[in-house]
Order: structure tokens, then sequence, then C-alpha cells
């Protein structure tokens, strides 16, 4: 197990690759590039994420995995994983199943960013998180150790325009923010805003695989320097 700080980068686009990486601790993001520098993230990576899931076929990867707050990551060779899906047959049902979680979710993301306003997405991204990270325990609260700069680049807008929108829905009662954590107020309201439908994360999981086991204790207490929205 490694500690990265915020901001390493953990895999290039173009690289090859005979690893995987397992976010244990914090946060991390998959993010593809332009070629003038202008970044998209395409994955947010919270506790028990694999970071580069397609790794277990492909030997060069086509984005680039980043650390978003300090992070705990387990390395393991890809020769091992495949020795143990050789002889577990459990194991490729359970990265099938991961596989195609991923996809679902990206297939929404890509629907958010086409088709819905800034207020829309913003408010999607929260209903999304706070169900990925189990707040209801904690009365909608989650932690987000992400500036305005990544949530822009999870929702195809600027920083300013992220700012702008989150003051909209502070001032509207539907979220608090402050000390790099989200508390949403009013889930059912954000939900409508949102156009929020939470079928596609596929919560209920893989039986080989449950989300619940996986997930508990999701943000680690790695020390990280997120800025409050």
């Amino acid at each position: 197990m490694a500690i990265g700080q915020t901001g390493q980068e953990l895999m290039r686009e173009g690289e090859p690759t005979d690893h995987f990486h397992i976010v244990s601790g914090g946060w991390a993001c998959r993010y593809k590039t332009t070629r003038d520098g202008a970044r998209q993230i395409m994955a947010l990576l919270v506790h028990g994420d694999i970071a580069n899931l397609d790794s277990f076929l492909f030997d060069r990867l086509t984005y680039g995995v980043r650390l978003v707050s300090a992070a705990e990551v387990l390395t393991n060779p890809r020769d091992r994983l495949l020795a143990l899906a050789d002889q577990h047959a459990g194991m490729i049902k359970t990265l099938t199943w991961l596989a195609f979680a991923e996809n679902a979710i990206l297939s929404q993301w890509a629907l958010c960013l086409g088709r819905q306003s800034a207020k829309q997405r913003l408010a999607h991204l929260f209903c999304e998180l706070s169900v990925w990270l189990d707040s209801a325990d904690s009365h909608g609260r989650f932690d987000l150790p992400l500036t305005q700069e990544h949530i822009a680049g999870v929702l195809g807008l600027t920083s300013v325009h992220v700012n702008r929108t989150s003051q909209q829905l502070r001032a509207e009662g539907l979220i608090e923010t402050g000390n790099c954590a989200v508390t949403i107020v009013k889930m059912d309201a954000l939900c409508r805003i949102g156009d929020f439908k939470p079928s596609y994360l596929h919560d209920d999981g893989d039986p080989a695989y449950p989300r619940a086991t996986r997930r508990d204790d999701r943000y680690q207490p790695v020390p990280h320097t997120g800025l409050s929205l």
C-alpha cells in the first residue's frame, strides 16, 4: 500500500500498464485531455474502486488517473489477478459486473452532459454521490474533497459556473456546503431537479461483490486539502 498526495498522477494517458490500482482511502479520478490540455473527468474513484479495470485485458491506458485528495492505493500485478481468475469462476463474474456497472454510470454521465442544464447536472451529481457514498446514515451529509475545478471537470462547466450554480442550490435551501462536505437538505426536490433515478447505479450489486461490504467507511480519514464550494 502506498499513500499519494493530492494531484499525483497514478497513471498517464497512453502509458503501458501491467498492474491494477485499487483506491483504499481518499479520492481519485479518471480523466482524458484534449490537445490543448483541457481535462474532462470520466469517473470519480473512492474507497474500493479499481482505478483501471480495463487493464485486465488492455496493455495500454486510453485515460489518465490522478489523485484528487491524499489517498491510499493498493497495487497488484495483472498476472496475479489473471491467475486468480483462472482458478475462480466467481472472479470473472465480479470483474464483468464491475465493467458493466461502470458502463452504465458513464452512459448516464453522457446523458447529463449532453441534455441537462448546469443546475440539473450539479443536482444530479450530488444525488449520485449521496447514494454512492451511503450518506443516508449521515443525514444526507457526505465528504467531498473536490475543488470547484474538479467538479467543473466532471460536469463540463467552468469553475465560475459551478460556483454560481452551487450558490443557487444553497439559496433555494436544497444543499448546505462547507468544510469539504455537502449536506443534502431536500433530497426529493434535488432528485426532481436533476431527474435522478438511482437504478443505473445497480446499488443492489452483484451477490459475489456486494457494495454494502466493499464500501463500508468509503471515505477514509486520509488528510486532504479539498476546498469548500
